[in-house]
């Protein structure tokens, strides 16, 4: 007696891989796999140790920082400071500043890059990615507002206010 060959299953059958997925469902999973895939992991920093200075390792420990897109407060929890006592140390500490000022620029390149990765994704958000870059990075992305006039005069607010009549016969007249 012949051996009935094996049942071939669904999900056995792989297109081959140079070859696109039939149906119009395949290339939607698959396009958002590929986002899924792409997608870089969040900066997550955690309370580093209080230690005292060292050049080097905190130097590389924020460029690191930096290269990842984190923020000053991020750089300064991960080197176990406080806010008031990192810029006390970019005070103190000449080559520490200048390797802060580089972490700052290399997280701005980051957040810039993931920008342009991202214009083309389904969902992708312009005014919250806009507020983000502007809340973080003022000198660059913030609003700058210019006041130009006589130096010698007072400055003036002009405020406007829209009130709306009442509908006649709304107030019982």
């Amino acid at each position: 007696m012949a051996k009935k060959p094996p049942k071939i299953r669904k999900k056995d059958l792989k297109p081959p891989e140079n070859r696109p997925p039939a149906r119009k469902r395949d290339v939607r999973e698959a396009f958002i796999q590929a986002q899924l895939e792409d997608k870089p992991k969040p900066v997550i920093v955690e309370l580093g140790p209080r230690l005292p200075y060292k050049a080097k390792h905190h130097c590389e420990l924020v460029r690191k920082l930096g290269g990842e897109g984190a923020s000053e407060s991020q750089m300064a929890i991960a080197c176990g400071l406080s806010r008031r006592e990192f810029k006390r140390w970019r005070r103190e500490h000449e080559e520490f500043d200048t390797a802060v000022e580089q972490a700052l620029t290399m997280a701005e390149a980051h957040w810039e890059h993931r920008w342009i990765g991202n214009m083309d994704r389904i969902g992708h958000n312009a005014n919250a990615y806009k507020h983000m870059m502007a809340s973080r990075f003022r000198e660059t992305y913030g609003e700058k507002v210019q006041v130009s006039g006589d130096e010698e005069a007072p400055l003036t607010v002009i405020t406007r206010r829209i009130v709306r009549a009442p509908k006649r016969g709304s107030d019982g007249s």
